[in-house]
């Protein structure tokens, strides 16, 4: 069946699973509703309405790449025979997103199984990724508290799931505070470079809490140096220049 096809439909109350005819259908009716899409003529009102309901459409998407993305790579032989180096290489090709992009979505997919009522809430769009990244984390942790988490992302900002994520993951682990610093000195880096296109030089870093802030005290004191001349002499910028 080619993309663009109508969905096929199922006998009342016989649906079965999920089939790639059934999928390409989907993907050319979006393409067809996307085509005559104009945003000046829509309503206000109703663009905010449209705006919920691709952002529940993009959700909707990205579980279900991640879950396939699963059942895709489970033949590491016929990955190879297709050309491909392993299951972050063909995903990252497929989808055309990075290596590191590749295996957080394997990761997540990994994370998911045996979580029935997250993976449920994920498939049905009412999770974005970040959470879904979240509230797996902290249920793999803590089966206990997989209907907590899923209460708390209903109304919580990614960032609040996240915290109560960190939160159940130390609890459950046991690890002490000194091998978590010791993990944290074993990660930090530094990375700096000049960017091609604009020239600018361009830096990040992943440091232990401590040292993190004192870098950013750092850089404060000499981005308020400059912000400060710069008032002095009659030149307005921003706080951040």
């Amino acid at each position: 069946m080619s993309v663009g096809e109508a969905v096929p439909t199922t006998a009342e109350g016989s649906a079965g699973p999920l089939g790639v005819a059934e999928v390409c259908a989907v993907v050319g009716f979006l393409e067809s509703a996307m085509g005559r899409l104009d945003p000046a003529v829509v309503m206000i009102d109703d663009a905010m309405a449209m705006v919920e309901a691709f952002a529940r459409i993009e959700r909707m998407g990205a579980m279900g790449k991640t879950l396939m993305a699963k059942r895709a790579t489970e033949v590491p032989r016929l990955l190879k025979h297709k050309g491909f180096k392993d299951p972050a290489d063909y995903l990252a090709r497929t989808t055309d997103t990075t290596p590191g992009e590749a295996e957080s979505v394997l990761a997540t997919a990994q994370a998911l199984e045996g979580l029935d009522a997250t993976t449920a809430a994920a498939k049905n769009g009412d999770l974005a990724p970040r959470k879904v990244i979240a509230v797996a984390a902290a249920a793999r942790a803590n089966p206990d508290v997989e209907a907590e988490m899923l209460r708390l992302a209903e109304t919580a900002s990614v960032k609040e799931v996240q915290e109560r994520s960190r939160e159940i993951r130390r609890e459950a682990s046991a690890e002490t505070d000194e091998q978590r610093a010791a993990k944290a000195q074993r990660r930090r880096n530094v990375w700096h470079w000049i960017d091609e296109e604009t020239g600018d030089g361009c830096g990040k870093w992943r440091l232990p809490p401590g040292l993190h802030t004192e870098v950013v005290a750092e850089l404060n004191r000499r981005a308020n140096a400059h912000f400060d001349q710069a008032r002095r002499e009659g030149r307005r910028e921003s706080q951040g220049a």
